[in-house]
């Protein structure tokens, strides 16, 4: 997420519109206070861009690399025994 003042909105528009565009969200600012979000409208069909369409957005700008072929499928789970973690953490925070 990207936080602007209205002046750089203002000076680059087209700019934060892109990143808008590709699934980001703009907080904007007057004066150090936030004032506005800018984010994508839902798609044409009322649904929100998938999880796919978002990483592909985030690849195209250089940000992530995706994937290259498929998952390797063949390895096991661990099962682990004993308590679950979060109970563990929670006795330790005490």
């Amino acid at each position: 997420m990207h936080t602007i003042g209205v002046r750089e909105l203002k000076n680059h528009l087209t700019r934060y519109l892109g990143l808008v565009r590709e699934g980001e969200r703009v907080v904007v600012t007057d004066r150090g206070k936030p004032v506005a979000v800018l984010g994508p409208v839902e798609g044409r069909d009322g649904r929100k861009p998938s999880t796919a369409q978002r990483a592909a957005a985030l690849a195209r700008r250089g940000l992530i690399t995706l994937p290259q072929g498929s998952p390797d499928l063949r390895t096991k789970p661990v099962r682990i025994r004993g308590e679950p973690i979060s109970r563990t953490l929670i006795r330790d925070r005490r």
